[in-house]
């Protein structure tokens, strides 16, 4: 597998935790660890070549914060369409 694109969502009932203290856990580990790249609020590409740790890092602070996870693997590196985008890393 080459990379992953990783949906996180708050639950639809109240919970202990906020997306913002989610994000102020997961966005410095994240950079420290590089390989990912935030798409959309609450979407990641997660490459595994670079960093697979990112995956942990976002998994694990989803289960502490008891957030909805959805993983799509991709088993080739992702084709951007135009030729040429490159999305920026966090």
């Amino acid at each position: 597998m080459h990379s992953a694109i990783i949906v996180i969502e708050e639950p639809s009932e109240p919970s202990p935790f906020s997306w913002d203290e989610f994000l102020r856990d997961v966005l410095p580990k994240l950079r420290r660890a590089g390989g990912a790249t935030r798409l959309g609020e609450g979407v990641w590409l997660v490459n595994f070549q670079q960093s697979p740790v990112a995956l942990a890092i976002l998994v694990s602070a989803a289960d502490r914060c008891e957030f909805g996870v959805g993983i799509l693997p991709l088993r080739d590196e992702p084709e951007w369409l135009p030729a040429g985008f490159d999305p920026k890393p966090i």
